[in-house]
């Protein structure tokens, strides 16, 4: 008779590792393509905004932004200027080919 062992701490282990790996990699991504939705003439002056744009993951949770104070009047607007988002459009512009990019990067 043939005995299974299960393993599940070791395959959990393996199976957190990789989902954070994809988490990361999607938040790299996303961060990538908004600081090059900045440019000048849409919310780039100085380029403290785009220097600021970071990623954090945090359990099972991926975070894209900045703590720059303006960062979200040039992505939303303001009564007095035109928004030119720079966030959003990067989330939006994440597809399959980028997620099949980063989950093959997180099965390494």
């Amino acid at each position: 008779m043939t005995q299974i062992n299960w393993n599940d701490k070791f395959l959990l282990a393996d199976m957190k590792t990789k989902n954070k790996k994809l988490l990361r990699c999607i938040c790299v991504q996303v961060e990538r393509d908004a600081k090059k939705n900045l440019y000048p003439g849409h919310g780039l002056l100085t380029g403290t905004l785009r220097r600021s744009i970071t990623h954090e993951v945090v359990g099972d949770v991926g975070r894209v932004g900045t703590n720059v104070e303006y960062g979200i009047f040039i992505e939303l607007g303001t009564s007095k200027m035109s928004a030119s988002p720079y966030l959003r459009p990067a989330l939006e512009s994440f597809n399959q080919a980028k997620l099949n990019k980063c989950i093959n990067f997180a099965k390494k």
